[in-house]
């Protein structure tokens, strides 16, 4: 598999974007909900603003910004992996050549139902600090030489379909609450 059909595109001089994340800017001293389940996005630029009670199943995540965007630490097998939250990828993806063995592989259908098995592998990876909720993204192992990113991988549409988040860039954190 190589990157270029998961949407990384490069610009007419044949380079790379000069900023991964456009939408961060533009919210930078917000606060915002993603809900896609229920088909939300509020914005404010106070917390209390949004109506959201935190204490109510949200769990609490360092806030992590680079010029990246925003990077959620996970964990395999004691291994640590960064992956930044993506609402561009149509599913969670991490790179191959960051991933430190043993490597517990899956179909890829456990990330998307519809997607293409042959030849696709995924992995769950635990996002560290949310305690008894243990929360997993599945994510498909992409092939390709990304030296160039720091981050091991993406958090894509699929987690976003399952979970809310939560980004307080003034307050500096990040909460995560499972849509049922």
């Amino acid at each position: 598999m190589s990157l270029t059909p998961w949407g990384l595109y490069l610009n007419e001089n044949k380079n790379l974007p000069t900023t991964m994340a456009i939408g961060l800017g533009l919210f930078k001293d917000r606060v915002i909900l993603l809900d896609y389940k229920n088909n939300r996005l509020l914005v404010s630029e106070y917390f209390p603003a949004l109506g959201i009670n935190v204490n109510d199943g949200w769990i609490e995540l360092p806030l992590k910004h680079t010029h990246e965007g925003i990077i959620v630490k996970t964990s395999q097998n004691l291994n640590d992996y960064n992956l930044v939250l993506d609402t561009a990828s149509t599913v969670s993806l991490i790179w191959r050549n960051r991933l430190k063995p043993p490597i517990v592989n899956f179909s890829c259908q456990h990330v998307l139902k519809d997607m293409d098995n042959k030849g696709c592998v995924a992995s769950a990876f635990r996002l560290v600090g949310t305690g008894a909720k243990k929360i997993d993204v599945n994510a498909v192992i992409l092939d390709g030489k990304l030296d160039h990113l720091g981050a091991d991988g993406l958090i894509g549409n699929n987690f976003f379909q399952k979970y809310a988040v939560l980004i307080d860039f003034p307050g500096k954190r990040l909460f995560i609450k499972e849509n049922i």
